[in-house]
């Protein structure tokens, strides 16, 4: 992995700064390979972006790779910021990074995504289904044979 040092200096040295577009905001800028690798370096750049005591954007605009330990630093970082009262958004997700995220159910975190809607109830109602009789087994037609 050659190009890994040049991801690993961006990721160590994020691009912390005011966003333009949201003033009380820190930007962090991933690209290259996101991985197990630079996980670590990553939840390091998101806290120390979190310090500013602002909300974070991370843009995942250049990203080429990512993994599931990218993901958890992302969702550990949403939560702490949140215990904190501030947000965390994702913004121009590459075409890789979006993918992930979507699979992971993550999409709201993407900067103007809708919010989720609640989960709709399976049924409206329950309906009680007695025991069956003893020395009975139920077969998969319901008529005990």
């Amino acid at each position: 992995m050659a190009h890994a040092h040049a991801d690993l200096q961006m990721v160590d040295r994020p691009r912390d700064r005011v966003d333009a577009h949201r003033a009380s905001a820190s930007l962090v800028e991933l690209s290259g390979e996101q991985d197990a690798a630079t996980a670590g370096f990553v939840k390091a750049a998101l806290r120390r972006a979190a310090l500013d005591g602002r909300d974070v954007i991370v843009d995942l605009h250049a990203v080429t790779f990512m993994d599931a330990s990218t993901i958890g630093a992302l969702v550990l970082a949403r939560h702490d910021l949140e215990s904190h009262g501030h947000t965390m958004a994702l913004r121009s997700p590459s075409r890789v990074a979006g993918r992930l995220v979507t699979l992971c159910g993550l999409d709201d975190m993407v900067e103007g995504a809708a919010p989720k809607a609640p989960p709709r109830r399976a049924l409206g109602t329950w309906v009680a289904v007695p025991p069956a009789a003893p020395g009975r087994t139920q077969s998969r037609t319901g008529d005990g044979s």
